[in-house]
């Protein structure tokens, strides 16, 4: 994965980042963190597909209360944002 939240690593914010051509771009397991001005599965210009292999932005269980804004999602080959849940 292009970054990591794990347990513990709660109250990140994540801004300004090209993040392409990982297994998932941003992957989140902790909460109240903030994802904000990313370009994730395209180059660094924004107009070139550079997608990762799964997900641009995985929110796993436990990342309640992340907050994702102003970010440019392109290009992955399955979701570009995916939120898991308990259903």
């Amino acid at each position: 994965d292009g970054i990591v939240c794990d347990r513990g690593s709660s109250n990140t914010t994540i801004s300004n980042n090209t993040v392409s051509g990982n297994a998932c771009g941003i992957r989140l397991y902790s909460p109240n963190n903030r994802v904000q001005g990313n370009l994730i599965g395209l180059d660094v210009t924004g107009s070139t597909a550079a997608g990762n292999m799964h997900d641009g932005i995985l929110c796993d269980l436990g990342s309640d209360h992340t907050v994702i804004v102003n970010n440019v999602v392109s290009g992955n080959r399955r979701t570009g944002v995916y939120l898991e849940s308990l259903n």
